[in-house]
């Protein structure tokens, strides 16, 4: 999944409760031909851009709903835990990450309702954090010896997802 964030930070609130209401909504009117999902899984995530930088791979479990609303379309939610691998080149200075996405989405199969070949397109927000070891910078002739403490950073922003994928009767690629 590719996922883009702004730099401002939304309201996670809103964000939630409208995600609640777009689920419950989906569940009082939609058409099931299918029930509802739920899915457990692992989740896993290549970091692009800047990002990748830091980090070169994440994983985590993951859990999911999904709701049918019509002839091959459904709403879902889901959310997960991505640990992060840190890239070795930041190993000595950065101690841990993660991100804790959650998004809802739109899915649109393209043969049987919650089987087969499908498109989604998510929406909703991503927490991270990041934690630093300290680490001290040598004095220069020209420079006294710096300490930099270690500290932890956490942001929450909007992100959001395009996929393709393939449903099976017990597995979802």
């Amino acid at each position: 999944r590719a996922a883009s964030s702004l730099q401002h930070e939304p309201n996670i609130r809103t964000c939630m409760r409208t995600s609640i209401l777009i689920l419950a909504a989906a569940m009082g009117t939609g058409v099931m031909a299918q029930g509802p999902q739920l899915s457990l899984g692992v989740d896993m995530c290549l970091p692009v851009s800047n990002f990748h930088e830091l980090a070169s791979f994440g994983w985590g479990p993951a859990l999911g709903v999904e709701f049918p609303v019509g002839s091959n379309v459904c709403l879902a939610l889901q959310t997960s835990y991505l640990t992060l691998t840190i890239q070795d080149d930041n190993i000595s200075y950065v101690e841990k990450g993660y991100l804790i996405p959650i998004q809802a989405a739109f899915k649109f199969y393209f043969q049987d309702q919650q089987e087969g070949g499908y498109f989604s397109a998510n929406i909703g927000v991503h927490s991270n954090s990041l934690t630093t070891t300290g680490y001290t910078i040598p004095a220069t002739p020209l420079t006294p010896e710096e300490v930099v403490e270690g500290s932890t950073e956490n942001s929450t922003d909007f992100s959001w997802g395009l996929g393709l994928g393939y449903q099976f009767p017990k597995l979802d690629l």
